[in-house]
């Protein structure tokens, strides 16, 4: 073995050296993906005049690495080393104000909005839309990741027919 590092990784792990004189074996690529698709029954968000959470009951997609996929559309990095994460919500929406809307989408690592983590759209009521965000933060462990919706109009509850919620990590 090498000096300093214990057992012997798994394929897909490489040798990282933390520049203070430790190395250790980490995934070159650590990921969680979660999503929800329910046309029939879509996640109802009242009038959201601030942001608030989407938070369907979302389907984990499986195979994570040094991520949990909760079903409340939460991502949560669980590995040791700091990253650098790209994370991507794509959601599926519609208002029902009767007028023209802005809706906005953003990402918020630990219950906080991600500056650059933003889109906006102009949504028509009663008319599906998608809206897409990415953002690129970094993430130490125990890091979490959501998306958030806004309706910027004076009414209108925000449908969610779609949402999929993904991160993916590189060493930093």
């Amino acid at each position: 073995g090498m000096a300093g590092i214990s057992g012997d990784g798994v394929a897909n792990q490489v040798f990282s050296v933390n520049g203070a004189g430790s190395a250790s074996l980490a995934w070159t690529v650590a990921h969680g993906d979660t999503y929800f698709i329910n046309i029939g029954a879509p996640n109802v968000i009242t009038y959201p005049a601030v942001y608030t959470k989407i938070e369907p009951t979302t389907t984990a997609v499986g195979s994570p690495i040094e991520f949990t996929e909760a079903t409340t559309t939460r991502l949560t990095y669980t590995g040791t080393p700091a990253r650098f994460a790209v994370v991507y919500a794509d959601v599926s929406l519609s208002q029902s104000s009767g007028a023209d809307r802005d809706i906005r989408l953003s990402i918020y690592k630990n219950g906080i909005i991600v500056p650059a983590g933003e889109s906006i759209i102009t949504s028509v009521s009663a008319k599906k839309h998608q809206i897409t965000v990415s953002c690129s933060v970094p993430c130490v462990t125990n890091d979490y990741f959501e998306a958030f919706v806004k309706n910027d109009g004076a009414s209108g509850d925000v449908t969610v027919y779609a949402v999929k919620l993904s991160a993916h990590a590189v060493l930093s």
